[in-house]
């Protein structure tokens, strides 16, 4: 287990009971330095996927080697 602590935009965090981080959405911002983009499942959206540097293939989410299925 980590013990980094991640707090998505609407305040989960990484630390709650039950939370998988291989659903979460954590990426480093490509075109800003240091930022990065932090997602709880419910929180994924187009954008954010965009703005981690993936794009939407089929209607999945796909960041590096990340997939989330967006239906």
């Amino acid at each position: 287990m980590s013990d980094t602590i991640y707090v998505c935009k609407c305040g989960a965090l990484s630390t709650e009971e039950g939370v998988n981080l291989d659903d979460w959405l954590l990426a480093n911002a490509p075109d800003d330095h240091g930022e990065m983009v932090i997602r709880c499942p419910a929180c994924i959206t187009r954008y954010a996927i965009r703005k981690a540097g993936g794009h939407i293939e089929n209607g999945v989410g796909v960041v590096d080697r990340w997939e989330y299925n967006l239906a």
